[in-house]
């Protein structure tokens, strides 16, 4: 591991440049990282999609995870014993392996005991002079940060986060530091982060969770005409097949019930319950953090918006919650909760940074592509107040929805003109940031 890479735990574009690491372990993990609006789904969907509503036999579990992906290779032989059987627990097989660990003294001692952490490396042996003072490895190392005592800190978050399968968004547990940053600290110290998908099934094999399911559970088959319609549903293929296509469908009809205000009502109101259970809140952080659910994300919206009547749609229905006086994304208590929102995002020096290194990628790809450049300027002529317009836009003035259409007609104008131009900027954007090592390739 190279130490001068430390510097980039806080993000600082100069550096970047001057190291120019492709291969760094510090680097931001993808541009939908900067979360502008967050894409719900209802409770159930992440769950759905590694078969949580059946115990996979243990062979099973180890092709489902896949063999690379399980912390230790003692953990997969423990399944292969347990064969066929579906009564066991990953959870509590994990906790038995390595109840040893809460038991080192020192992390040697842990490394001598866990094969699988001898690349862990002790915190003390970083160069302080060597890290941005910015960064909360250098904090942590200067005594800055109550709590922590830099004797045995990386023996500590190893306990933490492997020993008792502490969550990174509980602060109380890690410091008062932030599930991002912890998530830094951990890959700083090549300490391995859990699979998304192993960390997800041992999530839902506590005792706390299989209670709280089993009493959900049963409470909805108690109700006869639900189990019978559930059932005869379920025993089709052809609902199967269909399910994904038929939610597309579904949200893209304006007519239908999930486009209805009553329907809306009822989905925040679900949300909001689930929101309030700690438990289920952690998950869907730590859930929402993993590279494959934003992958996901971005293959859903790839989808729906290449379909042009979808996008009409959208724009419309968006157009008319914003001309309607009486909706709630005119009320003073959105713009309200949006103004303190992006002021506290603003607020935070390292989202700061983050953006402006985005920002300034994006505006390097434009000058590599002059054509697209040139294009964009002769349709702006058509826009005689386009540039005051975005200058207003930028700097954070308040425009009107008439104002925004004109924004968005000139966009469009250019897209008619050179169709998929940015999708070109988006690549090069994507292959300087790669450049500069901020992004994995």
């Amino acid at each position: 591991m190279n130490l001068n890479n430390i510097s980039s735990l806080n993000l600082n574009k100069n550096t970047i440049l001057k190291s120019q690491k492709k291969n760094t372990n510090y680097s931001i993990n993808s541009i939908e990282s900067c979360d502008f609006k967050t894409v719900t789904y209802l409770k159930d969907y992440y769950l759905n999609q590694i078969s949580f509503g059946k115990q996979l036999r243990a062979n099973e579990l180890i092709d489902r995870i896949g063999e690379g992906n399980f912390p230790s290779p003692e953990i997969v032989e423990k399944l292969r014993e347990l064969g066929i059987s579906r009564d066991y627990s990953l959870y509590d097989i994990h906790r038995e392996h390595y109840k040893g660990l809460l038991e080192c003294q020192t992390l040697d001692e842990a490394k001598e005991k866990y094969p699988e952490f001898q690349d862990v490396i002790d915190a003390k042996s970083f160069n302080i002079k060597l890290l941005n003072q910015q960064s909360t490895l250098y904090k942590i190392l200067k005594g800055e940060i109550p709590g922590i005592d830099i004797d045995n800190f990386t023996l500590k978050i190893l306990k933490k986060y492997y020993g008792k399968l502490k969550s990174t968004n509980d602060k109380k547990e890690y410091w008062g530091i932030t599930s991002r940053t912890i998530v830094k600290l951990l890959t700083t110290l090549n300490i391995r982060i859990l699979d998304s998908k192993y960390a997800a099934i041992l999530a839902h094999q506590t005792s706390e969770f299989r209670a709280k399911q089993s009493q959900a559970t049963c409470k909805q088959w108690q109700d006869l005409e639900y189990r019978n319609k559930q059932l005869q549903i379920r025993s089709t293929d052809e609902h199967k097949a269909k399910k994904s296509n038929s939610a597309i469908i579904n949200w893209q009809d304006p007519n239908s019930i999930y486009n209805s205000e009553e329907f809306r009502e009822k989905m925040s109101q679900a949300k909001a319950k689930n929101w309030q259970d700690l438990e289920y809140r952690n998950m869907q952080l730590q859930i929402r953090n993993t590279d494959e659910y934003k992958a996901k994300i971005s293959q859903i919206s790839t989808k729906l918006w290449q379909n042009p009547e979808y996008r009409e749609i959208h724009s419309l229905l968006q157009l008319a919650k914003w001309q309607d006086p009486n909706s709630i994304y005119n009320s003073e208590e959105v713009k309200i909760k949006q103004s303190q929102s992006a002021i506290a995002r603003w607020q935070d020096s390292e989202y700061r940074e983050k953006m402006q290194i985005i920002f300034e990628a994006k505006s390097e790809a434009y000058k590599r592509h002059p054509e697209i450049t040139s294009m964009m300027s002769k349709v702006a002529q058509q826009f005689p107040r386009l540039s005051m317009l975005l200058e207003k836009k930028e700097n954070g003035a308040e425009i009107t929805q008439v104002q925004k259409a004109y924004i968005r007609a000139y966009f469009k104008e250019c897209q008619r003109i050179m169709p998929g131009y940015s999708k070109i900027i988006g690549k090069e954007q994507h292959k300087i940031l790669v450049e500069w090592g901020v992004m994995e390739e």
